[in-house]
Formats: structure tokens, C-alpha cells, sequence
């Protein structure tokens, strides 16, 4: 995968050859929606992880600054037509935009949902890595003796 930090650009374009992904996203919240909305509109699938019991719409009306071609940005206006994960469901991506200190429970979200994929972290870690790996090791470690949907 080429492009930019994880091949994101690479994903938004709808990748080199033009591949279909599934994607799921952690909630519903502005980050992950943008990211959603933007997979979505590359002409990839999009679902979002919500708790049980949660008033999910069918379609958001998304209006945004995108500053990826013009320094002052374009205004764009679109409609994101909302899907929700199922449980046992294997995705190329699962995006997650939580504070570090809501890791631990996201990861646990995962493994009781049976979900898998490659993970991706948007979750403030502006550390250096080593500091972040060990981070990781430490909420695996916490996490030890129940079954991830992944390997960290």
C-alpha cells in the first residue's frame, strides 16, 4: 500500500487499483464519521461499531472543510449513508478514534464482538514510538487470557 502514515491517502483514493474495502469504524463520532464518510465516498464500505441499543440514523448530511487540495480548503457537502457492524465480521481496517485512557475498552469491544481487521489508532498518541509500543504491551498484557480479534 503507498501513500502517506498507514497508506491513509492511499485508502481515501480508492487505492492504486481502485480496490473495494470493508471498513469499520468505533462509534459515530465526528473523527471517525469524517474518515467514514471519505472511505465511503472513495467507493468503499463503511460500518460503524455502535453499542447495543443505540439510535443510529440511516444517513448523515456531512459538511466539512477539506483542505487535502486547496490550502484554504473546499466547503463540501454530502450525504453518508450509515451501516452498523455485525458481530463475527472480518474487515480489511477497523478505525479507532478514542482518548488513550478508553483503549482498554474499544479493544474489549472488539474481542466480545468477534470482529477482525487490521486495527488503526487515531487516539492522540503524539509519543514516540517506543512509548506507544509499550503502551500497547501494557494493555495486551491487561487484556491476556481472552481471545483478540488481532495481534498486537
Amino acid at each position: 500500500m503507498g501513500g502517506t502514515l498507514f497508506g491513509i491517502e492511499t485508502i481515501l483514493s480508492g487505492g492504486e487499483g481502485k480496490i473495494k474495502m470493508r471498513i469499520a469504524v468505533l462509534g459515530l463520532g465526528v473523527i471517525g464519521t469524517t474518515y467514514a464518510y471519505a472511505l465511503q465516498k472513495a467507493g468503499h464500505e463503511t460500518f460503524h461499531i455502535v453499542r447495543e441499543g443505540k439510535n443510529v440514523p440511516s444517513s448523515i448530511n456531512v459538511h466539512l472543510l477539506d483542505g487535502r487540495y486547496n490550502p484554504k480548503g473546499e466547503e463540501k457537502d454530502g450525504d453518508y449513508s450509515v451501516k452498523t457492524a455485525s458481530q463475527n465480521e472480518e474487515y480489511d481496517f477497523i478505525l479507532i478514534s478514542v482518548a488513550s485512557g478508553k483503549l482498554k475498552e474499544a479493544m474489549r469491544t472488539l474481542r466480545d464482538r468477534n470482529l477482525k481487521g487490521t486495527v488503526i489508532l487515531f487516539c492522540n498518541f503524539w509519543n514516540e514510538r517506543k512509548e506507544v509500543e509499550g503502551k500497547l504491551k501494557k494493555l495486551k498484557k491487561q487484556l491476556e487470557g481472552n481471545k483478540m480479534p488481532f495481534d498486537m
